[in-house]
């Protein structure tokens, strides 16, 4: 049977609000001598007590508990967004309830629903794509349970949010490789409406018009990005340069690159819009539009802190930044 206050107090010759004062720091006004302090803590130590986090929980109106939803906590750069979360929450002592979602709708909806039905003190999410479930994150955020959105912003509602600038990445991509001296540049992937937006604008800027038969909106795995770009390759007037939306799109397109007898950068330049430890590990290390990770993370926890507190909660935008490694390089196909 566990051990409790009560018998705590008993063993110490006090009242069970001395030992609440001692061991769970109770906000009362029972003053507690050193000496009988140090007599406690001892009893409780020998015993192995352990405080009940429900109880406490009930009788504070909290949980100490924070629901974190994205759709991996095990690849790419998800688990450095975690890892910011964790150290800000950790260290204000709470407990995380991580859950995944694969992308898939009906998942997002159970493991909100969930976390909302456990009583968690917050949620922080990655909304999935097109996300189906804007009318729960609507309702979530309309309650006093506050919820954060991070590395994804959902527009059109009042859902605070920290993520990088989706149209800047688009831009930064695209003025890399214009830069470069590429004029044939096609764009493999799903993503962000404003990272679209964002290349087109640079490609447009620098005087190239952009190739529609180039750009395909398409492909989240390495399989979808290598059909994609084996048949962009094997075009009469192929692409020099590549801008893929995730890593795994720009791997599936640099096996289509070499299975075509070509090579990056000689022949075709490859930029992703992701950069995780992977990229630089590749045969040709990746060129990427980089973005702040781990500080993603640790600023949306601050950003529910400030919430669970009970101050409005605000959004902010990072900058993205270029990094350049191997994989690109100046045009000299013509």
């Amino acid at each position: 049977m566990a051990v409790t206050i009560r018998e705590i107090a008993m063993r110490a010759g006090v009242s069970p609000g001395a030992v609440s004062a001692v061991i769970n720091g109770a906000q009362n006004s029972i003053r507690v001598g050193e000496k009988t302090r140090d007599k406690i803590k001892d009893i409780a130590e020998r015993l192995q007590y352990r405080p009940n986090l429900m109880a406490r929980g009930l009788r504070q109106c909290k949980t100490n508990l924070i629901g974190v939803v994205a759709p991996r906590i095990d690849w790419g750069f998800w688990p450095q967004i975690l890892q910011g979360i964790e150290s800000v929450l950790e260290n204000a002592q709470y407990n995380l309830i991580f859950c995944s979602t694969e992308e898939d709708h009906e998942s997002e909806r159970r493991n909100l629903t969930l976390l909302r039905d456990r009583g968690v003190d917050g949620i922080i999410a990655v909304p999935t794509w097109q996300s189906s479930n804007l009318g729960l994150y609507s309702e979530l955020s309309r309650t006093s349970l506050p919820i954060v959105c991070v590395a994804r912003q959902i527009v059109g509602l009042q859902v605070p949010f920290i993520c990088v600038d989706p149209y800047k990445m688009g831009v930064l991509g695209g003025e890399h490789l214009a830069g470069l001296g590429h004029r044939r540049i096609a764009f493999i992937g799903k993503t962000h409406e404003q990272v679209y937006k964002g290349f087109r604008k640079a490609i447009s800027d620098a005087g190239i018009e952009v190739d529609e038969n180039l750009i395909v909106r398409e492909g989240e795995t390495p399989e979808e990005a290598y059909c994609i770009a084996k048949k962009l390759l094997v075009r009469d007037n192929r692409p020099t340069a590549v801008f893929t939306t995730k890593e795994i799109v720009a791997i599936g397109t640099i096996k289509a690159v070499k299975d075509t007898g070509l090579r990056v950068p000689e022949d075709i330049s490859v930029l992703s819009s992701d950069d995780t430890e992977i990229s630089k590990l590749l045969e040709v290390p990746l060129s990427c539009i980089g973005q702040p990770k781990e500080e993603q993370g640790k600023e949306a926890a601050r950003i529910l802190l400030e919430m669970i507190d009970g101050n409005e909660g605000r959004s902010e935008m990072l900058e993205p930044y270029l990094v350049e490694r191997r994989s690109t390089k100046k045009n000299e196909v013509r």
